[in-house]
């Protein structure tokens, strides 16, 4: 399992020179990590949001309200963030989740697993969800 510093290690990564905008509970310690990502505040429109979520859905809802204009999401999780958002809350929409265990990405057919963390297997992934979770043969170990 990856701890906190090492799954914002992994999305630092991807980010590059993307604008980036930091949600309520979004470390800042992502700042030092990214260092070429530039982050903007307020409403924005940023390449991507960064977000803590508790519990998101099989589609890619969580609930909360950003407050921002993002072309894509990517959320930080526990390790089993599966959940439906109540029906009076505010949601948004998650592109790209990691979590201790898996780094996912939400495609057209639903959640696929794109990494995962050493000692675990996409099956592990899975058995600890309540929905099919997608897998193929381009599935990478999660480094930080």
């Amino acid at each position: 399992m990856l701890g906190q510093d090492d799954m914002l290690r992994r999305l630092a990564r991807d980010l590059g020179e993307r604008t980036v905008w930091l949600g309520p509970g979004a470390p800042a310690r992502l700042r030092e990590l990214a260092p070429a990502a530039r982050v903007v505040q307020g409403v924005d429109l940023a390449d991507v949001a960064i977000a803590t979520v508790v519990r998101v859905s099989a589609s890619g809802v969580a609930p909360g309200n950003l407050g921002v204009r993002a072309k894509e999401v990517w959320a930080l999780a526990g390790p089993r963030p599966w959940g439906e958002a109540d029906p009076d809350e505010s949601t948004f929409q998650v592109r790209r989740l990691i979590t201790p265990v898996a780094l996912l990405e939400l495609v057209s057919e639903g959640w696929r697993v794109r990494e995962v963390a050493p000692g675990v297997s996409a099956r592990d992934v899975q058995s600890e969800c309540p929905f099919t979770l997608r897998c193929g043969s381009d599935l990478q170990p999660l480094r930080a």
